[in-house]
């Protein structure tokens, strides 16, 4: 009967995953925000390296902590007011456990946090520092997607896109400030028609500084563009 408990009580403990805490700090301030000279709150939403799981981050909150899997790859993205362009990174076993998300790495961490609907197991032993670093913050989310859920990811230089110009017609007058500061600052002044700026596929958003008119660009992979205009609830 004793080792019968003893070995009902060994089962139990290896059955109970191991936890370990880290720190996730939001340092990236979204570009409106900064302009704006108002801070925004966040949804973080992260992948404990068994499932997902999300909280509200509060306005001047920089650092939250989140309890996850050991062993396990983990990955953060963090929404500005819950749907605009997130910042994101990712934990891999044996990196420091004070994660810093930026916005560079929110594309990815995006892509890799719907692939594990499919397969987070998969994500679980991914190497996400090194899978950055390979493809950067601009690449084809499709192709990059299935190769990685089909365990047929190669060279990097396959996701690679080509930069389009695009035309942005109809559009209110004004200045126009992206999310983040690495994309495209653009003016349309009284009488032009139209504006063209350079952009890669994807999916992009602007604010009219003097209207707060919210601009939504959508490029896909063959240079065609689709653009709405709306006034949106900032915070």
């Amino acid at each position: 009967m004793k080792k019968f408990l003893i070995l009902i009580l060994l089962l139990t403990a290896c059955s109970i995953e191991q936890t370990q805490t880290l720190n996730v700090y939001l340092l990236d301030e979204h570009f409106w925000a900064y302009e704006n000279q108002k801070p925004m709150w966040y949804t973080l939403k992260y992948f404990d390296g068994n499932q997902i799981k999300s909280k509200t981050v509060f306005a001047n909150t920089h650092c939250v902590q989140v309890e996850v899997l050991k062993g396990k790859t983990c990955i953060f993205v963090a929404y500005p007011i819950g749907t605009l362009t997130p910042i994101g990174g990712g934990y891999t076993p044996g990196d420091s456990e004070k994660i810093y998300l930026h916005s560079k790495e929110g594309k990815l961490a995006e892509l890799l946090i719907d692939a594990t609907d499919i397969n987070s197991k998969l994500v679980s032993n991914l190497n996400f520092k090194r899978l950055f670093n390979e493809v950067g913050y601009i690449f084809d989310e499709q192709e990059l997607l299935v190769d990685i859920l089909n365990g047929e990811y190669s060279s990097s230089k396959k996701y690679k896109t080509k930069e389009f110009k695009v035309e942005l017609e109809n559009i209110p007058k004004g200045k126009y400030l992206p999310e983040y500061e690495y994309y495209p600052t653009f003016e349309k002044n009284e009488g032009e028609s139209k504006i063209s700026i350079n952009l890669h596929p994807g999916v992009y958003r602007f604010i009219n500084c003097s209207t707060h008119i919210y601009l939504l660009v959508r490029v896909d992979q063959n240079g065609g563009c689709e653009v709405r205009s709306y006034k949106p609830i900032i915070y």
